[in-house]
C-alpha cells in the first residue's frame, strides 16, 4: 500500500512537471506567470487558509524545476505560483531534440500528445525518459 502511495505522489509529480513545461514553452521566450491553479485546478484553503497537500505538491514541482535549471523565475507569488517564469536555454533546446526512435519528432511534440490522449503512466514514461536524458552525466 505504501509503494502504491508513492507511486501516485510521483504520477502528480510528471503530470505537472510535464503541464508546466508545455506552457512556458508556448510563451517562451517570453516571462509568465505561472499558477498551481493553471496546472491542477482550483484549491480549497482550510480554515486556516492553507493550501491542500496537492496544490503543495505541485508549486513544489516548479519551484524543483527552477532548482534543476529546467526554469528560472523571479520567486513565489505568495504560494500560489511563481513570478515571471521562462525556460532556461538548456531545457529549450532538450525540448526541442528528438525523442528516442523517432528523431524526427522533437520531445515536445511527444510530450504534448501524449498529456492530450495517453494515460497517466505514458506521460510518466515519457517525463522520466525526458529527466533521464536531461540529466546525464556522460
Amino acid at each position: 500500500m505504501q509503494q502504491q502511495l508513492s507511486d501516485l505522489h510521483i504520477l502528480d509529480f510528471y503530470h505537472d512537471a510535464a503541464i508546466a513545461l508545455l506552457q512556458l514553452y508556448t510563451f517562451f521566450p517570453r516571462k509568465s506567470n505561472m499558477f498551481v491553479q493553471d496546472i491542477i485546478g482550483e484549491d480549497q484553503t482550510d480554515e486556516f487558509g492553507l493550501h491542500s497537500v496537492r496544490h503543495e505538491s505541485c508549486l513544489s514541482t516548479l519551484i524543483w524545476l527552477g532548482e534543476e535549471g529546467l526554469l528560472r523565475h523571479n520567486g513565489l507569488i505568495q504560494r500560489q505560483g511563481l513570478d515571471q517564469a521562462v525556460l532556461t536555454q538548456h531545457c529549450f533546446r532538450s525540448l526541442n531534440k528528438g525523442f528516442e526512435d523517432n528523431a524526427a519528432e522533437a520531445f515536445v511534440h511527444k510530450l504534448y500528445k501524449t498529456a492530450r490522449t495517453g494515460s497517466s503512466t505514458e506521460l510518466s514514461s515519457c517525463m522520466s525518459h525526458f529527466f533521464d536524458t536531461l540529466f546525464q552525466t556522460t
